[in-house]
């Protein structure tokens, strides 16, 4: 009889040890199952957060577009921020998701030196606007001439074929046009004078991108002209740019405001003391740069658009300034390409041309 009661307690006591691990691993998996499911739940939200994020942009884009064609139909033009459009989120006064931040700048690109191709003596003037000596300047311009025109031909201060070979490591000229602000580190002038030894910009080369285009192919937009170009245009064509530049500032004299004047013709123009050649000068914005950005807690989204806004036709009124939404499966093809990466198209139902637009990414 006891030895079947010790018999009995072993076998009670493996079958106990048996639940028991059966129990710890148990509680391994679950433990390990939640901790990886939590993980996932995490992840999804993040990218639930940052699709909001998108579908957010790109209706943004869409109201700033729409926005600036009213402004288009109602004043005949798109010509100063002064108008009104300088701020499409709170002009338009819609209802966004809560706890959702949205900024837009809109950046007239027609207000800058056009560097596609490069306009050699309005060139030479800008970097004299920047304090680079005449030689220098020669020595700048030639160079970036012959990097960006079809030929091989020498110019008397310029470099070509045999000048970069020589450089560590060689290079080779584009005989093209600029596509990145970052190719002038290579080109002779430039590298000095914009960028120190480790090739680190220096302000410099900030300056000078601020005031140049590599999309703008118009006449200067006068009414928003950068400081830099404004001097260059009154060197070029002989006129009191500081004058005129309070003169479009308004009663206040502080430029950016509601209160600017705009010049919208020659008429204008002159009724402003512009007094200098005006065959180089526009009244509108052509190529705008419009950066939507987004943004929640730690998470953000920019959607970023090269825009042109002169040449089409709006006469109607019920176009719809529509940017598509990659996620949006009913609709025309997108214009859209993934980060870093671009794309372009005239949608129909548009009166805007789409040059580029880009997601989480900058462009020059």
């Amino acid at each position: 009889m006891s030895h079947f009661v010790q018999k009995t307690n072993r076998s009670r006591g493996a079958i106990l040890m048996a639940v028991l691990g059966f129990v710890f691993l148990m509680a391994v998996f679950v433990t390990q199952f939640l901790e990886i499911a939590t993980r996932q739940m995490r992840a999804r939200a993040v990218e639930l957060g940052r699709s909001d994020l998108r579908t957010t942009g790109y209706s943004a884009m869409e109201v700033t577009l729409a926005v600036l064609n009213e402004f288009k139909e109602i004043d005949e033009g798109i010509n100063s921020p002064a108008q009104g459009w300088g701020d499409p989120i709170g002009y338009a006064d819609l209802q966004w998701p809560a706890g959702v931040d949205i900024k837009v700048s809109i950046e007239d690109e027609t207000g800058k030196l056009p560097l596609n191709p490069p306009p050699e003596a309005d060139l030479k003037l800008l970097l004299d606007q920047l304090g680079i000596d005449l030689t220098d300047a020669d020595i700048m311009v030639d160079s970036l001439m012959d990097w960006t025109d079809e030929d091989d031909l020498h110019r008397i201060n310029g470099a070509e074929d045999s000048y970069y070979e020589r450089q560590d490591p060689p290079l080779k000229p584009a005989n093209g046009p600029l596509t990145s602000f970052e190719t002038l580190r290579y080109i002779r002038g430039f590298d000095e004078f914009f960028f120190d030894e480790d090739g680190v910009p220096k302000p410099e080369f900030y300056s000078f991108t601020d005031a140049v285009s590599l999309h703008n192919t118009h006449k200067i937009n006068i009414n928003t002209a950068r400081p830099d170009v404004m001097g260059m245009l009154g060197e070029s064509s002989g006129f009191d740019e500081r004058s005129f530049g309070d003169e479009l500032a308004g009663q206040d004299r502080i430029p950016g405001n509601d209160d600017d004047n705009i010049i919208r013709s020659e008429d204008d123009l002159r009724a402003a003391g512009y007094t200098g050649d005006s065959g180089g000068v526009g009244y509108e914005v052509a190529v705008a740069k419009i950066n939507v950005d987004v943004s929640s807690g730690d998470k953000r989204f920019r959607l970023s658009a090269l825009v042109e806004l002169q040449g089409a036709n709006n006469s109607n009124s019920n176009n719809e300034n529509r940017v598509r939404d990659p996620d949006d499966d009913d609709g025309d093809e997108d214009n859209h390409d993934s980060a870093g990466q671009n794309s372009s198209g005239n949608s129909s139902n548009s009166p805007f041309t789409l040059i580029r637009l880009v997601e989480n990414a900058n462009f020059d």
